[in-house]
Parts: structure tokens; C-alpha cells; sequence
């Protein structure tokens, strides 16, 4: 592979995707490999340190092959008691489900007792028949629909209910028995915690016995070593009684305040700062243990995180954590909700300068302004600070997140709003619908979907003036190309029972969502050298929309434009390419060049590139820029 100068490659970093100003770019070379420390200076951005080893990061994807590729799907226990659309009153595991869909499945959710043992939040979605006393799994013969008992044994095997050689495999056992004997290379672990769990302000009768009854559970066993593999042995043994093969961690989250300590400073709760270094020690301790337990297959360690920046800044010691994880499962979604008061996209690819200077907070998390808060960004993020590429997937919601438009005449991307939009039929959340919900709304013609090019996504609005913002065939595409562009592990899906498992909306294809991932990490999966311009950077952000014009009218799916549909006066501004402009390694000098192939660039007749480029050569970055289409 062509060398690439140190001098090249630190441009390449600074190209943050923020127009903001760039100075003291200091870059070495390193045993033949680039590094680059890169300072931002934009008074409302933190200075962000980033140290590459460019070599490692070209060796990680080089390594990579499609067999190495994962998708990995959470399943619901709850999903079962939902009614209306296509729901059946059954878990997807006794409604049949492809074995080549999810390479892994995290079950959602076992619960933590306070002596520290995982048991079922859910006997009846959970255990073999629902039934509450069949605390283990079914004798394997009884997973055998021809099994006939030996009467003449007194003691012999009988197989009755609830272990019934007829019975149809649900819960623990519909995955890790129905499941693996359709597919034995199937990594199934169950996952605990979760926001209810870590949500001091929530009632415990309110969350089914969590929120503030167990917000404390995980601070209180990373505070201590013998809690912590006291937890170990406990999470071995449940994993080893149903056959699970991992553990998944979904603390929500280390260290930030109302997370972790139920206790309030003049009514204000208080950040729990000892859990950033006890973070590290439960996650360290307990990959010893699953060792010891088992050296040649030991249990997998896999932990979801939050992608805020408020949250990640605070939580996490990336480098450290990634020492003796598994699997970093990336939340990149409820980026935007009803928590704030315009709307916006469940999960943008991108975000643009308007975007940036807005700022928000993931989930309820705290605002943070000043950061083109996106999936594209907090990726970035991750890789920057320190997690292997190998280990990150990219997590992806199958389901919206909605408002009510403050007036219904004026329903663009960053629309005033007047709360959350009204419950779905199915998932009975305000200001939340799954996509099949989303769907059914589309096809009745009760919503009109439109697309934002620049952030890469899509969003309804509905003729009683509710806008939701989600992901879609089109959107996914767009985020493939992004995550094999950073060379990541994979996907990671929420939900499964979100998605249109029945094929109602997608003329037939079950799980039209998941699929899709699926058939995309299968092809063109085999990178040969990545090319120079693909090194994992930070790309999230357009060029100020000041400078840009505004482009016509998102395109309706639907002729009949719906109550306040987008005027061509109020839409949102063109962004830059998707994965924003790289620099071109042959040049050194301040040089803009615009691709005007528009068989190849939809930007090729963007006359504010140009003017984007000159700030940023204004701003100091030395790099000539190449705008390039994304296919």
C-alpha cells in the first residue's frame, strides 16, 4: 500500500467535520506509523486529543473478513404482552425466526437480586412452558418431538409439561435450544440492566419493581472485589443452568448523577465518581473469573454504552474497559426525543452546523452544545478514544421517536413541538413507535414520509400533526456505507420485536430492518487495503449553513402532502458529502477541488463548497479536499 506522509495523515484527522478553527497540529512518525496529537480550539468544544497508530488501525481491517462480521440482535421478554398490527401474544422465538438473522442475541432482561444472584424478571415469558417452578432447562430429550417415555423404568425419564416433547420452545430455551439447533454457531447471552434498572428517579412500582429499588446495584458490586465475584460466580451459574454463552452488561451508566446513588444534595442528584475506576475493576474481575470457570471457552463479556458526550466524557475509560471486553455494543440511537422541544431524528447519520450549535442530550441525558451529536460522531468518538474497531458495532433502532408539532404549518427538521406524540397502538409509549407502527401509519395513508439527505434520515408526518423521526430501508443503507467505511465488528439491533417481524408493511419479507444489515455485512466484506481516505475520523458535521442554500423540498413518498408539509422556505440545508470531505494525501497545499461528476457526486453543483472550503482554509487546516460521492 502506498505510504502516507505523517503530514497527510494528521490533516486527515483534523478534519473533525465541525467548521470550526484548527490550530497546533502536531504530527511524528513512529516506527514507520503516524501519529497525531490535534487540538480544537472552538471555545465551545472541548480540546480533543487524539492519539492514532495508523498501522494498527490498517492491520485491524485488513484482518477483517465477512465471516468476521456480527449482527447482534436484542430480544424483548416483554415484547410477548403486546397486542394489535402483527402481534401475536407470542415471543419471536414460537413465532419462528430465521438462525442465520443474528449471529448474537442478547436477552432482554434477567434481573439482579440484592445478594447479588441473576434470576428471571419474568418467570412466564421466561421459563420452559411460562411455568415458574421449571427452574432450569428441559432434559435435552424432551426437546425431542418423538421422545416416548420407558414405562417399564419406574424412574425413567417421563418428559411431562412442562416439559413436554410437544411443547413449543419459548424464552431462554427458545434461544439457547430451538435457536442453536437450527444454528450451534449462534452466541447467545443474557443482558442485564438496562434504563429502568438505572433510573434512580423512577418508582420501583412504576418499572416493575426497578428504578429506585436497583439504580444502585451495579455501583454497589463494582465497589467491592469480593461483590464483584461473588456477582461472577452468580452470572456463571445462571449462564451455565439456561446455556448461555455470555454476559452483557447494560449499565446505565457508570458515574453519572441519578444513575447510580438515590441520595440528593440540596434535591439534585449526585454524580457517583468512584465508579470510573470500579467500572474497570468489576469489568477486569469478572473476565477473570469467566477464565478461571472455563480458559479454553470461557463466557463472553459484552457491555452496552452511551454514545452523549456528556455521558462518554464521563462514564468511561475507553482504553481501559477495552482491555477485557468482548463487545462494545455502541446505543446510537435515541440521540433526539420528546425530552427535547424540536424535533429531530431518532438516530441522524450526520449532523449539520445548525445541529452543532443546538447541541442536545442523548436519551435524558444532559445537553452538551456545541458538537454535531450523531451516529457518525459518537463512532468517531469511540474510535478516537480508544476502542478497537474489532470489538464496536454500530447500534441501530428499529423504532421512532416522535412529538406533537406546536403548528402544524411548520413541521421541518428542528420543528417547535408541544410534547410527546400520542402512544402507538402497540407499543403504548408516548412519543415512541416501533417501525411497524410507523408502517402501518405510511401505508393507511395516515402520515407522509419524507427524507432529510443531509443527516441520512427519514421522518413522517402525520394529518394530525405529529412528526416521528426513525430509520428505514434508505437510512440503513447509508449507515453500512458508513460503518464499513470505520471497518467496525458489526450491527447491533433494538429491537428485533420492533422491526416488521411479520412482513405486513414489506410485502412479505420478515424483518425487512434486520435483514438488510444482515445482507449488507455479508457482501463486500473482505476489505483489501482501505484506501488512505478511510481511516476511522471524525466526519460528522456539514459546513455552516449559513453558507449553504436551502434545497427544495424533501420528496414525499406519498403525492398528497400532508398537513404541514415542508415549504421549500424552511428545509433544511444541503450538509456536505456524507462522511464530509477528505483530504487528498498527493497534495500539501491549501487547495480545494470539487468532483463536478454529478454521475458520481449529487454535490457536483453545490456552489457553497467552495465557500465551506475557504474556511476551513481560513481556520488554518492545511489539506487539499476532495468531495467524493458515496454510492
Amino acid at each position: 500500500m502506498p505510504a502516507m506522509s505523517s503530514l497527510a495523515f494528521c490533516t486527515e484527522v483534523a478534519l473533525l467535520g465541525l467548521a470550526l478553527a484548527v490550530s497546533d497540529n502536531t504530527c511524528h512518525s513512529v516506527g514507520g506509523d503516524s501519529a497525531c496529537t490535534v487540538k480544537r480550539v472552538n471555545p465551545e468544544a472541548d480540546v480533543v486529543l487524539l492519539q492514532r497508530n495508523r498501522g494498527h488501525l490498517q492491520k485491524q481491517a485488513l484482518q477483517q473478513t465477512a465471516a468476521d462480521k456480527i449482527n447482534v440482535c436484542y430480544f424483548t421478554n416483554w415484547a410477548r404482552y403486546r397486542s394489535g398490527l402483527i402481534n401475536k401474544g407470542k415471543d419471536i422465538f414460537e413465532m419462528g425466526l430465521d438462525s442465520d438473522l443474528c449471529t448474537h442475541f442478547m436477552y432482554g432482561f434477567a434481573t439482579v437480586t440484592a445478594s447479588y444472584e441473576l434470576k428471571s424478571n419474568d418467570p412466564n415469558a421466561d421459563h420452559p412452558s411460562g411455568h415458574e417452578a421449571q427452574d432450569s432447562l428441559c432434559d435435552a430429550a424432551c426437546s425431542d418431538p418423538s421422545f416416548k417415555p420407558d414405562w417399564s423404568d419406574p424412574t425413567g425419564l417421563r418428559c411431562d409439561w412442562p416439559c413436554s416433547p410437544k411443547r413449543v420452545l419459548r424464552g431462554y430455551e427458545g434461544l439457547t435450544v430451538g435457536m442453536k439447533s437450527k444454528n450451534p454457531n449462534i452466541k447467545a447471552l443474557i443482558s442485564v440492566g438496562g434504563w429502568n434498572f438505572n433510573d434512580c428517579s423512577a418508582s420501583s412500582s412504576a418499572t416493575y419493581g426497578q428504578g429506585s429499588a436497583t439504580c444502585e446495584i451495579f455501583s454497589k458490586i463494582a465497589a467491592s472485589e469480593a461483590n464483584i465475584r461473588k456477582f461472577a460466580g452468580n452470572v456463571i451459574a445462571f449462564c451455565r443452568k439456561w446455556g448461555f454463552d455470555g454476559f452483557d452488561l447494560d449499565w446505565e451508566y457508570p458515574v453519572v448523577a441519578g444513575h447510580n446513588n438515590n441520595t440528593k444534595v440540596n434535591n439534585v442528584y449526585q454524580s457517583q465518581t468512584k465508579d470510573f475506576t470500579n467500572y474497570i475493576k468489576m469489568l477486569k474481575i469478572m473476565k477473570e473469573e469467566f477464565v478461571k470457570e472455563n480458559p479454553s471457552k470461557p463466557l463472553l463479556l459484552a457491555v452496552a454504552v452511551g454514545v452523549g458526550k456528556h455521558t462518554a466524557d464521563t462514564a468511561y475509560d475507553i482504553p481501559e474497559m477495552s482491555k477485557y471486553l468482548d463487545l462494545i455494543d455502541l446505543m446510537t440511537y435515541d440521540l433526539h426525543g420528546a425530552w427535547e422541544s424540536r424535533t429531530g431524528c431518532n438516530a441522524n447519520l450526520y449532523a449539520t452546523h445548525e445541529d452543532t450549535m443546538q447541541g442536545g442530550g442523548v436519551g435524558a441525558g444532559q445537553a452538551v452544545h456545541g458538537y454535531p451529536l450523531s451516529v457518525s460522531w459518537a463512532v468517531d468518538y469511540w474510535l478516537q478514544h480508544g476502542a478497537p474497531a474489532a470489538k464496536l458495532t454500530m447500534g441501530i433502532g428499529t423504532y421512532g421517536r416522535g412529538w406533537k408539532l406546536a403548528d402544524a404549518s411548520k413541521s421541518t427538521y428542528g420543528a417547535a413541538t408541544s410534547g410527546a406524540s400520542t402512544p402507538g397502538i402497540s407499543s403504548k409509549e408516548a412519543g415512541y413507535k416501533a417501525y411497524y407502527e410507523i408502517m402501518d401509519l405510511i401505508t393507511s395513508g395516515q402520515a407522509t414520509r419524507y427524507y432529510d439527505t443531509g443527516r441520512q434520515c427519514p421522518y413522517i408526518v402525520t394529518k394530525d400533526g405529529e412528526w416521528i423521526g426513525y430509520d428505514d430501508e434508505e437510512s440503513l443503507r447509508a449507515k453500512m456505507r458508513f460503518l464499513k467505511e470505520r471497518h467496525l465488528r458489526g450491527t447491533m439491533v433494538w429491537a428485533l420485536d420492533l422491526d416488521d417481524f411479520e412482513g405486513t408493511y414489506s410485502q412479505g419479507m420478515q424483518y425487512p430492518l434486520t435483514k438488510l444489515l444482515v445482507q449488507s455485512l455479508k457482501s463486500d466484506n473482505s476489505p483489501s487495503e482501505p484506501p488512505a481516505q478511510s481511516t476511522p475520523v471524525a466526519t460528522t458535521a456539514a459546513p455552516p449553513s449559513s453558507t449553504v442554500p436551502p434545497t427544495s423540498a424533501p420528496t414525499p413518498m406519498h403525492t398528497s402532502a400532508p398537513t404541514g408539509a415542508p415549504s421549500s422556505d424552511n428545509v433544511t440545508p444541503m450538509p456536505s458529502p456524507p462522511g464530509a470531505p477528505r483530504p487528498t494525501p498527493q497534495q500539501a497545499k491549501t487547495r480545494c477541488t470539487l468532483n463536478t461528476d454529478c454521475s458520481s457526486n449529487p454535490w457536483c453543483v453545490d456552489t457553497s463548497y467552495a465557500a465551506w472550503c475557504a474556511t476551513m482554509s481560513a481556520a488554518g487546516s492545511s489539506v487539499a479536499i476532495l468531495a467524493q460521492a458515496y454510492l
